[in-house]
């Protein structure tokens, strides 16, 4: 059970004493808004949502990845040029292309002492590759054969078959065997043990999570002392936080504010492109939407360079692919103009001239609002197409999501390392509900069948040229038009140094920043 406002956890596993001075930094924290009155750094955090989990086996949300990345370790990272960073990891070596062979750093230990070993990684993926775990990763462990550990320092994962892309799939938070046996998911998940720069110190549902610096970091001790984030969904509300010294560090500002924060001199904004992209996703089993003529009728209605240019303030490029522009294998030929007069005909080919009612879901964010508002009126007017918009907080917009009942959503997709990443959960018929994301119940045998090829072989060109086909049949299939690839945009005090996204855009950099003050 999570901790309310009136009762707050310190975890697992540390002495009374630890706890009587967790609850008081805590207490004090509560009382002043800055943690302890002792000289200790916080840094407080504005972040878009509500943290769901701190399991790291149930990570799907970013409001989620943002806190794991600094409470749990996985086997490897990448930089910011995608090269591979062993972290729990050594050396991972492949002595054929379909096992992986993992030799551990030894003397890691998890927060509370106990020494990581290969039980725990083993715990780990076991986990996610069982298909009644109900995991969300379960679409990219599936595949793993066997998972043996023939000492305390090594891990081999034998796979099925070939998979290019697996090597991007081993930067999972591990999981501490001992702990969560002992005290089962739902509490590990509000109360989590982890190994990271950072361990947790309570979760305030609706105010705030907190971590402290883990003293026994193998990197080193972070400097900052202590982390604070608080939920604030309302863009605008953040940048006021921010601009008044409520937060130190806000993620997700609004394009429209970069202007006026750039000549704030108490707030720095940071810009960089992301591997991502936004979608609006369409079923292909409610009602007309069945028909691929329609979905491609209104992919044709979205003016996408007028949401990049008005709503987006220009920060983001117009999308036309899950494979994002920045991937080696992005086809930049694909994709629906904006016609709507071609639109109108199609519907009136599918048999829907005087249009029909939908409804069309989005999560509280004025930018979501803001195109979801500007697909409305351009269905309505183009296509006599009536969308209800409903705004829906973000663990039930993800659980309608998974039950199939939504026409349509605006939803994005983000860590896209390889291009599996980009399209393999999304639209392969493996990972229909509950066993993957393909929410849109996407299928089509070809696009399966080339991406399997994809995954399974290792020539380069040979997955180029498959993943090049493979746009042009999803693209034109319409299960998701993809609007945008959005720029990261964040905004900091001048107080805050050295802290630079991950390439996943989540806070791991936390852990070599400091505080000017």
């Amino acid at each position: 059970m999570r901790s309310t406002a009136s009762e707050t956890r310190a975890p697992r596993g540390r002495s009374s004493a630890r706890a009587l001075v967790v609850l008081c930094a805590a207490l004090s924290l509560t009382v002043f808004g800055l943690g302890s009155a002792a000289a200790q750094s916080t840094l407080t955090i504005g972040v878009d949502a509500e943290t769901s989990s701190m399991d790291p086996r149930q990570s799907g949300t970013v409001a989620n990845q943002n806190i794991m990345t600094l409470l749990h370790v996985p086997l490897l990272v990448w930089d910011e040029e995608l090269n591979i960073v062993p972290m729990l990891a050594e050396s991972i070596e492949n002595p054929d292309d379909r096992t992986y062979h993992i030799t551990l750093r030894e003397g890691l230990t998890f927060h509370d002492g106990t020494e990581i070993t290969s039980e725990d990684v083993a715990y780990t993926y076991d986990g996610l590759r069982d298909p009644d775990g109900g995991y969300l990763g379960l679409s990219f462990y599936r595949d793993i054969e066997s998972i043996e550990t023939p000492d305390r320092y090594t891990v081999v994962l034998t796979l099925a078959e070939p998979s290019s892309p697996f090597i991007y799939y081993l930067n999972h938070g591990i999981v501490p065997k001992h702990y969560v046996e002992e005290v089962g998911d739902e509490a590990f998940s509000s109360e989590p043990l982890g190994s990271g720069p950072f361990q947790f110190v309570e979760w305030v549902t609706g105010e705030r999570v907190v971590l402290e610096a883990y003293d026994d970091w193998f990197e080193g001790r972070p400097e900052i002392d202590r982390l604070v984030f608080r939920p604030i969904t309302d863009t605008t509300v953040r940048t006021i936080e921010l601009e008044t010294g409520g937060v130190d560090l806000v993620d997700r500002i609004d394009p429209l504010d970069v202007e006026r924060l750039d000549l704030d001199p108490a707030v720095d904004v940071t810009r960089s492109p992301s591997a991502r992209y936004e979608n609006l996703g369409i079923s292909t089993r409610l009602g007309p939407l069945e028909d691929v003529l329609v979905r491609r009728a209104i992919a044709h209605m979205i003016p996408k360079s007028d949401i990049v240019e008005f709503i987006l303030d220009g920060v983001g490029q117009v999308g036309n692919s899950p494979i994002v522009a920045e991937s080696w294998a992005h086809d930049p030929d694909v994709g629906f103009p904006y016609d709507p007069e071609r639109g109108a005909e199609l519907l009136a080919e599918a048999g829907y001239a005087d249009g029909f009612e939908t409804e069309l879901i989005i999560r509280p964010d004025p930018i979501n609002r803001q195109v979801a508002e500007l697909i409305q009126q351009e269905l309505g007017r183009h296509g006599n197409i009536d969308v209800a918009v409903s705004e829906i907080e973000s663990a039930s917009f993800f659980e309608r999501l998974a039950e199939g009942t939504v026409p349509m959503w605006i939803a994005g997709w983000g860590a896209l390392a390889d291009p599996d990443r980009g399209v393999y959960r999304q639209f392969h018929s493996r990972n229909h509900p509950p066993a993957g994301p393909n929410r849109q119940f996407y299928e089509n045998e070809r696009a399966d069948e080339l991406m399997d090829l994809a995954r399974t072989t290792t020539d380069f060109d040979e997955r180029r040229a498959y993943y090049l086909e493979l746009q042009e049949i999803v693209v034109d299939d319409a299960s998701y038009v993809i609007l945008y690839y959005p720029e990261v945009i964040s905004a900091a005090s001048p107080d805050l140094e050295g802290f630079a996204y991950d390439p996943f855009h989540h806070f791991l950099g936390l852990k070599d920043a400091s505080l000017n003050r």
